[in-house]
């Protein structure tokens, strides 16, 4: 900020930093001493008051090629400069509080696992002060396997240039360790790899707690399983019961209601024959519980296979357990019932199932292209216990039904699914 003629016969201290000016002054004496050029960086005030860093060489004039007369002195603004290294060093000083606060163990390793640096952390629970670490390979800490395994991964991350997050198992005499662990590569600045940071936690209370709970839920899975499995053999005892208590029936009416009542059992049965059997305990695969529902009571209902054609357009769709038995019920009322009544005689037909899901809706259809329902008989006001039953476990599932009449029949019911939870 000055004009040349202000500096002109003044002193170069005036304007030099207070706290600057004995480095200067040992810089020029070490010049005028040894006859070299020297090199100095200091702050020097602007003609505003503020400092600037600059940065002089300064060569020194002969007089007649014996003494010194004086200097040339090039100086160059490096405030900048001086900035930048003052950040770094900060940077620097503020991760080095950090890594040495960290109660984490906190390492840096060269390709070859040798420690460049240890945090406090990291070398008391080996044992060590961090100043030991150093120069050490990690083979001189860990088990060879153990101490190899660390040094693979180290490398890879200096051929990847990517870090790696993993769970590390590290066996111990009286008991085994489990580490959360993360190895980030640090760059230099030729923008290379230059070392490797790995940040270790001591996860083994949590993994330990994590086991056991892992064999709890096998446990409850277990005993989930079991009880699948009770309930459907119960449920098949019932069916069993049914169909032979049934042969002694002589009343064809009667006997139509028993054999109902074992269908209806038979539906739930395989409900929790497909639970048992899955990994899922909560929910089932509705589109394969349809195909197989179906196809057994078109051989139950069905005398002759060629009169009707059972076509089934179902997805593939998880539905949770409390919706898939109610489901199951209806879906086995609207089959059964369109086999039993919609063709009478030597009548032929198709009988379609559809189920899909579209959005966060789920649509079950039932149709036959029979005789057709009734006109007189309303869904509401039936006598039928197989259509009460349908009225009523649509409402369980929150579901809309709809009937059209022409042509045949046609049942149509919507719901919402809720969205599977693994949390439980």
């Amino acid at each position: 900020g000055f004009e040349p003629q202000d500096l002109v016969g003044k002193s170069m201290f005036e304007g030099v930093h207070p706290d600057d000016r004995k480095r200067v002054t040992s810089c020029m004496k070490d010049a005028f001493g040894k006859c070299l050029t020297q090199f100095v960086q200091y702050r020097y005030m602007k003609a505003d008051g503020s400092y600037v860093w600059l940065g002089t060489k300064g060569t020194p004039i002969f007089d007649d090629g014996v003494a010194i007369s004086g200097f040339v002195c090039n100086s160059r603004d490096i405030t900048n400069q001086k900035n930048a290294e003052d950040a770094l060093r900060e940077s620097e000083e503020k991760y080095r509080t950090l890594i040495e606060s960290a109660k984490d163990p906190i390492s840096l390793y060269d390709e070859n696992g040798i420690f460049l640096m240890a945090n406090k952390a990291g070398a008391h629970s080996m044992g060590k002060e961090p100043a030991d670490m150093l120069g050490h390979s990690l083979r001189d800490f860990f088990p060879p396997e153990i101490a190899e395994k660390q040094m693979e991964l180290i490398r890879e991350v200096f051929h990847t240039e990517e870090g790696l997050d993993m769970e590390m198992f590290v066996p111990d005499g009286e008991r085994d360790q489990w580490f959360s662990t993360s190895l980030q590569p640090l760059y230099g600045p030729d923008n290379r790899v230059r070392s490797v940071q790995v940040i270790s936690r001591d996860i083994s209370d949590l993994k330990e707690t994590q086991i056991k709970l892992e064999q709890a839920i096998d446990e409850k899975d277990m005993l989930m399983k079991e009880v699948y499995h009770r309930v459907k053999n119960n449920l098949m005892v019932i069916s069993s019961l049914l169909n032979l208590q049934s042969r002694y029936i002589k009343d064809e009416e009667a006997r139509g209601i028993f054999k109902e009542s074992q269908e209806r059992a038979h539906s739930m049965a395989l409900i929790h024959e497909r639970l048992y059997r899955s990994t899922d305990l909560k929910h089932i695969d509705y589109g394969d519980y349809i195909r197989t529902l179906t196809r057994d009571l078109f051989r139950t209902y069905v005398s002759d296979p060629s009169r009707i054609n059972l076509e089934l357009e179902v997805e593939d769709v998880m539905i949770d357990i409390n919706t898939a038995i109610p489901l199951g019920l209806i879906i086995n009322e609207l089959v059964s019932n369109s086999m039993k009544h919609a063709f009478p005689g030597d009548k032929k037909g198709e009988i379609t199932v559809k189920f899909s899901e579209v959005e966060d809706q789920c649509l079950l259809e039932v149709s036959d292209n029979g005789i057709g329902f009734p006109p007189e008989l309303e869904l509401g006001k039936t006598d039928s216990l197989g259509l009460q039953l349908v009225t009523s476990l649509t409402q369980q599932i929150r579901g809309e039904l709809e009937l059209e009449r022409s042509p045949g029949t046609t049942f149509r019911i919507t719901f919402k699914e809720k969205k599977m939870d693994n949390s439980d």
